[in-house]
């Protein structure tokens, strides 16, 4: 009996001792984050930077900012409107047979805008929009 636990012992001695000298894993490396753009401080007003052509889920998305003025088109219509001081998009859209309403984008800082649209006054019962930035 005495046996079996000395060797029981000697063997959890040994056990601990090899954790203790094992090397950690290296570190994952962080991904690669994407480019910031970073939104003007509020009250300067200046997006020509984010002007460009975007790709979403309504297909590709050209926005020209002139200060903090937007004119947009797609593949069905065109908008335009102006970015708050919270540096949120609020637009009004419409489309050659005269269907259109409203929207809003909020500016994310990687440049991504996230939105929603809506028909007639409203400026959410379309449903979602996404444009996502030039690469």
């Amino acid at each position: 009996m005495k046996i079996r636990l000395a060797l029981l012992l000697a063997l959890l001695v040994s056990l601990f001792a090899f954790d203790a000298f094992a090397e950690e894993p290296a570190a994952t490396p962080p991904a690669e984050e994407p480019a910031k753009v970073e939104k003007p401080a509020a009250g300067s007003g200046d997006y020509s930077h984010l002007t460009g052509t975007y790709s979403s889920e309504w297909g590709d998305v050209t926005l020209k900012f002139t200060g903090s003025h937007c004119e947009g088109a797609w593949s069905a219509g065109t908008f335009s409107g102006d970015v708050d001081a919270n540096g949120v998009l609020k637009y009004k859209w419409t489309q050659p047979d005269g269907t259109g309403g409203y929207g809003v984008f909020n500016i994310e800082k990687d440049g991504k805008m996230l939105g929603r649209w809506g028909y007639g006054e409203s400026s959410s019962n379309g449903g979602d929009w996404t444009l996502f930035p030039p690469k």
